[in-house]
């Protein structure tokens, strides 16, 4: 499970509200990393949503290193 803190996203745009975004499960989940060297900020696909929690602000992960593909 995965917390989402609201206060602490990025947002590059105009995304709506989490509470009002839906069909959310096989999406990418990721990771933002910032380059200690280059202050380069990448994203890293670390698994996928299965699933999120109706009641409070929680995600279902599944992490990349256990999907077998």
């Amino acid at each position: 499970m995965c917390q989402v803190e609201r206060d602490k996203w990025v947002r590059h745009g105009h995304e709506p509200e989490f509470l009002t975004i839906h069909g959310l499960s096989g999406g990418a989940d990721f990771v933002i990393r910032h380059g200690a060297e280059t202050g380069i900020m990448t994203y890293e696909v670390i698994g996928h949503i299965c699933e999120r929690s109706k009641d409070n602000d929680r995600l279902c992960i599944r992490l990349a290193r256990v999907l077998q593909l």
